[in-house]
């Protein structure tokens, strides 16, 4: 049998399916918003991160130098015979720390029993 489209019950279903588009709508804005805003930390981590990669090859590269020199230094005491005292060999020392990188927003918890209200009761 045909139902009515005017009747008390159908708004009311209309009316909880428009609030639950609505609410949807609002959940992936807010989803999109965060996501950009996790875009753009990202892409400043990255350039923050990119900063900290080449402070710690440069000091790399200054002791790979220094390690040469002292090499250089000590073999040619070894050639000529004579006591090595240039010390201990050279270490590296402490790099920076990286900064650790942005974790994606949380996404909100979602009912999975919640109804849409559109169930048909008559097909029994």
């Amino acid at each position: 049998m045909p139902r009515l489209l005017t009747g008390d019950a159908f708004f009311a279903l209309v009316d909880k399916d428009t609030a639950a588009r609505e609410k949807i709508a609002t959940e992936k804005e807010a989803r999109r918003g965060r996501k950009e805003e996790h875009a753009k930390a990202l892409t400043e981590w990255k350039t923050r991160d990119d900063a900290w990669k080449e402070r710690n090859n440069a000091k790399r590269e200054a002791w790979k130098q220094a390690l040469g020199e002292w090499e250089a230094q000590r073999d040619l005491a070894k050639t000529e015979g004579k006591k090595w005292t240039g010390g201990k060999k050279l270490t590296l020392g402490g790099l920076e720390k990286v900064e650790p990188k942005p974790k994606a927003p949380a996404l909100p918890e979602v009912d999975e029993g919640e109804s849409s209200g559109w169930e048909d009761d008559d097909d029994e």
